[in-house]
């Protein structure tokens, strides 16, 4: 990081180096919020294909849960309500996910976590 004397820039603005001084800070942070929002957004956002394969994953192993048994009918019937109610695959699949983490929460709650 790079310390600049504006005393010069201060005495040839006339007073003018404070609007200054806040665009060039206003667009160092912009370029170091884009920078963090694209590492995050490569690094945290599932693919469908992650989403599907979660979720066969999980519905596989749970589903053999005696526990599970009766959630399983409830989540059968919330995946046909998203499959009416939303539009975009992706909520769908993070709807039907997060359905099915409740489901993982009981069976590991139970204490016959697989």
């Amino acid at each position: 990081m790079q310390i600049f004397d504006l005393s010069d820039v201060r005495l040839a603005m006339r007073g003018a180096t404070r609007p200054l001084l806040r665009l060039n800070c206003a667009h160092i942070f912009s370029q170091a919020w884009d920078h963090f929002v694209q590492e995050v957004s490569v690094a945290s956002i599932p693919t469908i294909a992650e989403l599907r394969s979660t979720i066969v994953r999980m519905e596989g192993r749970y589903r053999r849960h005696d526990e599970a048994e009766l959630l399983f009918d409830v989540y059968e019937k919330l995946g046909e309500r998203f499959e009416q109610d939303l539009a975009d695959e992706r909520d769908l699949l993070l709807s039907k996910a997060a359905a099915m983490m409740m489901i993982k929460y009981w069976v590991e709650q139970s204490g016959s976590h697989p």
